[in-house]
C-alpha cells in the first residue's frame, strides 16, 4: 500500500497534482496506521487525526515527523474538499512522502546511511514552461540536498573535487528517474487489482499487542532515525568541534604549530596527512609526539568495520613521521574510528587490543598519563594489562562467597570480559565486597577512579560510611586516608576523587567526565 501511494503521488505531480497530493495524503494515512498496530498505541478511532495525536501523545513521534504528518493531513485534506491543485504543493507533500518513508525504514533497521531525495523531473511537452519555470529553484534545491548525500571525499584529490562528483552523482540519479517513469506508473496499473483486497484486510486490522520491551525499542529506534545522518563535510565539522572539545588544537598541516594549545599538555590534531599506506583523515600529537590516529567516516558506516583500515595506518608512518613518533620502533598506540556521532577507540598498548566504543576523545592530558605510566612499566603499560597482574588476595576478615565473588570479578577483568554480575544473598556483605575490589582496582590496577551507584539516597550515606570504616590490607590505614571518596552532588566531582557514589539519576550528567579516563 505505502509503494502504491508512494509511486502513484510522484507520478502523477506535473499531470494531476490534485490527485498527487490525495494519494500523498493516504500514504500518510497508511503510514500513521501501521504504526498503531506496530506499537500498539491506542488512538480512540481510525481518523488520521486521531491516530497521529495517539502516536505523539505516546512519544513515538519527534516533532518533526509530527510536523510531516501533520501538513499530509491538512494539505490533503484541501486536495479533496478544496480542489487545491498545485504542483509546487505537491512535490512538497512528495518530500513530506519521502522523509516519512525514510524515517519508517531507519527506525525499523536502524540503518543510518544517507538516502538522497531524487526531485522528479518534468515530462517533456506535458507541463506548461511557466510552472516549470517557477519549480527550478525548488528542483535545484532539491538536487543539491541530493549531492550532499552523495558527497564522498574518500579518494578525492579536493573538497571541490568531490563535490563535483557528487553533483554529477546527484544528475545521473535524476536522469535515470525519470527514464524510469514508464516502468513507475506499470508498477502502479500492477499494483491496482491487490489495493482492493489489502486495504480492506488493512482497515481490518487491530492493533496488536505489542510488549512494553518492544514498544520501547522501536520508540527509541523512531526517535533516533529522525536525526538526519551527516554527510562527509559536515562529519568532518562535527569531528573538529568534538575533538576541540575535548582539548585538542585542530590544525591544517600546512599551518602545523605542535607547540599550540595549553601550556600543561599540548595536544594537536592535524587534518588530512599522508602517510606511507593512505591518507589519515586526523593525526594525534601530545606533547610533540605523534601518537594516535582519527579515521572519519560518514554517519552510518559501522565503526567497527573500518579495523583493518585504521590498522595500515597505525602500522604505516613514514620515515620522516616517525621521527616524531613517541615510539619510532612501533606502530601509533592510540586509533579512533568516528562518524560525528558514534566513536570508537583502540589502544595498541592492551596486551589484546580490542575496539571499543567510547563516548568522545580522551582529552591530550589522559593520553600523556597513559604515555607516562607506559614508559614507568613497560611490563604492564595499561589498566588492562595490570588487571592481569593482581596480586593474590588476601583472605583474611572475607567470607567465602565474598572472596568467591572478588575473584570471579576479577578474572572476568583479566580475561578482557569488561561486564560481570555478582549475585549475593541479603547480609552477604555485597558492599564490603565492593569495597574490597575498589581497594585492590585503585591500589594494584592504578584505576583512575570508580563510579559507585545506589538507587536511594540512604545508601549512599550506608556506602560512604562502609569506605570510611574499611582498614587496607597491610598498614591498616583506613581507605578515605588512602583516596578521596566523595558523593556526587549538584556543584559535580572534585577532579581528585577517586571514588565517586552517585544516585542513577544523575548518572547522564556525569557521563563525559567519567569516559575521559578508564572506569570501573
Amino acid at each position: 500500500m505505502l509503494v502504491w501511494y508512494g509511486v502513484g503521488a510522484e507520478s502523477l505531480i506535473f499531470v494531476d497534482a490534485q490527485s498527487s497530493m490525495f494519494k500523498a495524503r493516504a500514504f500518510g494515512e497508511t503510514l500513521a496506521h501501521e504504526l498503531v498496530n506496530r506499537t500498539g498505541t491506542r488512538a480512540g478511532s481510525d481518523r488520521f487525526v486521531d491516530q497521529v495525536r495517539a502516536l505523539n501523545a505516546a512519544g513515538v513521534l519527534t516533532p518533526k515527523i509530527n510536523e510531516a504528518f501533520t501538513r499530509l493531513r491538512k494539505v490533503g485534506n484541501q486536495a479533496v474538499h478544496d480542489h487545491l491543485d498545485q504542483v509546487r504543493t505537491a512535490l512538497e507533500l512528495l518530500r513530506d512522502c519521502f522523509e516519512l518513508g525514510v524515517w519508517f525504514h531507519r527506525a525499523l533497521t536502524d540503518d543510518r546511511r544517507p538516502i538522497g531525495f531524487v526531485p522528479p523531473s518534468p515530462p517533456p511537452q506535458q507541463v506548461p514552461q511557466h510552472i516549470v519555470d517557477g519549480l527550478q529553484a525548488e528542483l535545484d534545491r532539491y538536487r543539491q540536498e541530493l549531492a550532499e548525500a552523495k558527497l564522498l571525499l574518500h579518494g578525492q584529490p579536493s573538497v571541490a573535487a568531490a563535490q563535483a562528483a557528487a553533483r554529477a552523482a546527484a544528475d545521473r540519479a535524476v536522469t535515470e528517474s525519470a527514464a524510469r517513469r514508464t516502468v513507475a506508473a506499470e508498477l502502479v496499473a500492477d499494483l491496482e487489482p491487490q489495493m482492493t483486497a489489502a486495504s480492506q484486510e488493512f482497515a481490518a486490522r487491530k492493533p496488536a499487542k505489542v510488549s512494553a520491551a518492544k514498544r520501547e525499542d522501536f520508540i527509541s529506534r523512531a526517535r533516533r532515525a529522525s536525526a538526519e545522518p551527516l554527510n562527509e563535510v559536515q562529519t568532518r565539522a562535527e569531528i573538529d568541534r568534538q575533538l576541540t572539545a575535548a582539548g585538542w588544537q585542530v590544525q591544517d598541516e600546512t599551518q602545523i604549530n605542535l607547540y599550540a594549545g595549553d601550556s600543561g599538555v599540548a595536544g594537536v590534531a592535524v587534518r588530512e596527512v599522508t602517510l606511507a599506506t593512505g591518507r589519515a583523515d586526523y593525526l594525534l600529537y601530545v606533547q610533540q609526539k605523534l601518537v594516535g590516529v582519527v579515521e572519519a567516516k560518514r554517519e552510518g558506516t559501522a565503526p567497527r568495520g573500518v579495523e583493518a583500515q585504521l590498522d595500515r595506518y597505525l602500522h604505516g608512518l613514514t620515515a620522516a613521521q616517525r621521527i616524531s613518533a613517541w615510539r619510532r620502533d612501533a606502530p601509533l598506540p592510540f586509533g579512533y574510528v568516528a562518524t560525528g556521532t558514534e566513536t570508537a577507540f583502540v589502544n595498541l598498548l592492551d596486551p589484546q587490543p580490542r575496539t571499543r566504543e567510547v563516548f568522545a576523545f580522551h582529552r591530550p592530558q589522559t593520553l600523556a598519563r597513559w604515555m607516562r605510566e607506559a614508559d614507568d612499566d613497560p611490563a604492564a603499560p595499561t589498566l588492562r594489562a595490570r588487571l592481569r597482574q593482581l596480586p593474590p588476595l588476601p583472605e583474611q576478615g572475607l567470607r567465602q562467597a565474598q572472596i568467591d565473588a572478588v575473584r570471579g570479578l576479577e578474572g572476568a577483568l583479566a580475561a578482557d570480559r569488561p561486564r560481570s554480575l555478582i549475585q549475593m544473598a541479603t547480609g552477604a556483605g555485597k558492599t564490603f565486597m565492593a569495597v574490597t575490589s575498589s581497594y585492590r582496582l585503585l591500589h594494584h590496577a592504578k584505576a583512575t577512579r570508580v563510579l559507585f551507584l545506589v538507587d536511594r539516597n540512604n545508601l549512599g550515606r550506608q556506602t560512604l560510611r562502609e569506605y570510611a570504616g574499611y582498614a587496607t590490607p597491610g598498614d591498616g590505614r583506613k581507605f578515605t586516608e588512602l583516596v578521596n571518596v566523595d558523593r556526587l552532588t549538584g556543584s559535580g566531582m572534585l577532579d581528585s576523587s577517586a571514588v565517586v557514589i552517585s544516585t542513577i539519576q544523575p548518572t547522564r550528567a556525569i557521563g563525559t567526565d567519567f569516559q575521559q579516563g578508564e572506569v570501573l
